[in-house]
């Protein structure tokens, strides 16, 4: 009962600041796209009738061992959507601590990439990160380790994945290896080919990883909330201490 509702918050005891409710309100972002990506994920798992739907949609038979109908677009979807979360974390964590890093052209970069923003090499950045001490932060660091090719992330092949589900094509097929009885790949060069128990497999350990950087990010912010308390607690008191000592008589 307790796991019922995704009731997880920034908001609590001891935690303030003005970036409080904006981050509020991306989160709420990420929880409303995760649960979409999570039912999504369900409905795979456990189809309902779609007998009226599929007949909506005629397909050519290939015989490219390709598969088709919204069964699969619902994981492909889903998959999106996680990767579209985790770029959002990284564009928040960016606001936060003005950690946007540098363009190659000058300025500051707009396209911001969960697994490539951090750059530690560039312009003093590793210690910028160093010196915000947030173990919520770490542990989004380390998830974007895991996903970038250029740190050897055991996972960075997601990253693939989702440029060919954005950008070009990824067949997911049923057989080990994917048959084209009449060549319909022949003309297209850059295609990902994922058979569909591995695709449904990685798919869960990504929404899991998803969920770790949503809890991540709202640790993360919470943390800042506290550390702005405290600082600014002598501030404070050293104003009441002033304006008791002004009211009296000299």
């Amino acid at each position: 009962m307790g796991s019922a509702t995704d009731n997880l918050v920034i908001s609590s005891s001891g935690v303030t600041g003005d970036f409080i409710i904006p981050m509020e309100m991306a989160l709420n972002r990420f929880k409303s796209e995760f649960s979409l990506a999570r039912h999504l994920y369900f409905e795979y798992l456990y189809p309902q009738d779609t007998d009226e739907i599929k007949e909506e949609c005629h397909f050519l038979e290939l015989h490219n061992d390709e598969i088709l109908g919204i069964d699969i677009e619902k994981i492909r979807t889903a998959f999106r959507l996680c990767f579209g979360i985790l770029d959002k974390i990284a564009v928040c964590i960016c606001e936060l601590h003005k950690v946007y890093p540098p363009s190659k052209k000058g300025g500051l970069q707009k396209n911001i990439y969960f697994q490539s923003f951090w750059q530690l090499d560039v312009d003093n950045r590793r210690q910028r990160f160093e010196d915000i001490k947030s173990p919520g932060l770490l542990a989004l660091y380390s998830i974007a380790t895991d996903l970038n090719k250029n740190k050897g992330g055991e996972l960075s092949f997601y990253k693939e994945w989702r440029n060919g589900l954005e950008h070009k094509f990824l067949v997911v097929h049923k057989s080990d290896k994917a048959e084209d009885l009449y060549q319909s790949y022949k003309l297209i060069k850059d295609i990902l080919f994922i058979k569909e128990d591995e695709f449904i497999h990685h798919f869960g350990q990504l929404i899991q990883i998803t969920r770790s950087a949503i809890f991540s990010f709202a640790f993360m912010v919470r943390h800042e909330g506290k550390k702005q308390k405290k600082e600014n607690i002598p501030y404070i008191t050293n104003k009441l201490h002033m304006k008791r000592y002004s009211s009296e008589p000299k």
